[in-house]
């Protein structure tokens, strides 16, 4: 008796799981033109990141966030090297730019964060 109560929750829960592992990751990168060396974190939350922040050299690009395929927007945090304040900006994922299939990162990225201008922190 009591199997047949537990067994409908259990397929259940197998089904969830089996669902969940099949969605796609969405890797994002950055392409730091700032004209300077900058440390960049990204996320999905808009709570300010205590770690996890990456170095991207002048002109390079670098992995920095994977999000589920549905996230519509990012929030990404742009610093000077060690310094405490940065400089947050609101970007949608739609309006990312797609990188060039030669563009170097160290793992598959879907869509490209391109660090200029507003986003940069002042030197």
């Amino acid at each position: 008796m009591r199997v047949r109560g537990i067994l409908p929750v259990l397929v259940s829960a197998a089904v969830l799981l089996g669902l969940a592992g099949c969605q796609r990751a969405l890797n994002v990168g950055a392409v730091n033109n700032c004209g300077h060396r900058i440390e960049v974190n990204a996320d999905v939350v808009l709570d300010p990141p205590e770690s996890g922040w990456v170095s991207v050299d002048e002109g390079r690009r670098r992995y920095v966030l994977s999000a589920t395929e549905h996230a519509e927007q990012l929030y990404v945090w742009v610093r000077n090297p060690g310094d405490a304040r940065s400089t947050r900006s609101e970007v949608a994922v739609s309006e990312l730019a797609r990188p060039a299939a030669d563009a170097g990162y160290e793992t598959r990225v879907d869509h490209e964060i391109v660090l200029e201008g507003d986003r940069c922190p002042p030197r």
